[in-house]
């Protein structure tokens, strides 16, 4: 699953946007973003670029910031049955519902704006999950002076442990997770992963640069009735640079 770069669009074409935001080009879907604070990560990026897509899957995506990654996932050959983007913040919920919109996809993209830790037993039924948590406890990290950037980081309600508890209250039958998370904490997303009853199928490193020091995991999981013998490694890795060089770009 394949997309170009993020590059500015001008504001004559598309909705009206309002003085803080603007809109880039992601392939052929219009992303609208604030100019400053949540921003699409090179992390959703790389999950996209790591889907296999099976088609007529109902999609969750779960911590949905502005809706890139459903926006991605809505496009995918073959494309979903329906996704499902789960935002507790409400003004990036509210730009991932104009995402949808503007790029046709309201029909197919739902946003539901509430705690993933409040989603009950198949209340969101999923074949394929969807999770790019935050990667670091609060007071940990590197923290930003702006809210919506900084709960897209951290901790600040709900860690790696309720995004996989989310996710498999969501796989009421066979399906798969796929996140992305840091890679100093694999050995923590194992453990987690096998607590909740989710065998990793697929992994993938994203380096600082090719050769150097792992920075981020992909991993596809899944449930007992999807888990297949072996784990599928990318050995090789990819420079996560690739990714950051397909992010916003200033206008």
């Amino acid at each position: 699953m394949s997309h170009g770069g993020l590059t500015p669009v001008g504001r004559g074409g598309g909705a009206a946007l309002g003085a803080d935001e603007v809109a880039r080009r992601l392939g052929s879907l219009v992303l609208v973003e604030r100019r400053r604070g949540h921003r699409v990560a090179p992390e959703a990026l790389a999950v996209a670029a790591f889907l296999r897509p099976r088609g007529g899957e109902r999609v969750v995506d779960l911590g949905a910031g502005t809706g890139v990654l459903s926006l991605l996932a809505a496009r995918a050959e073959p494309p979903p049955a329906s996704v499902a983007a789960v935002e507790r913040l409400a003004p990036l919920a509210e730009l991932a519902r104009r995402n949808a919109a503007r790029n046709g996809l309201e029909g197919l993209i739902r946003v539901h704006e509430r705690d993933l830790r409040t989603l009950g037993e198949g209340e969101l039924a999923a074949d394929l999950v969807l999770a790019n948590p935050p990667f670091y406890a609060e007071g940990s990290g590197q923290p930003s002076s702006n809210p919506l950037a900084h709960a897209a980081t951290h901790e600040l309600a709900g860690g790696l442990v309720d995004f996989v508890a989310a996710a498999r209250r969501c796989l009421v039958g066979p399906g798969r997770l796929v996140l992305v998370h840091a890679a100093e904490r694999l050995a923590e997303v194992l453990a987690t992963l096998a607590a909740a009853g989710l065998r990793p199928l697929r992994l993938r490193v994203l380096r600082r640069a090719l050769g150097g020091a792992a920075h981020r995991t992909l991993i596809e999981a899944a449930t007992g009735g999807e888990a297949a013998s072996g784990l599928e490694v990318d050995e090789a890795g990819l420079d996560y640079r690739v990714f950051i060089r397909s992010g916003p770009r200033r206008a």
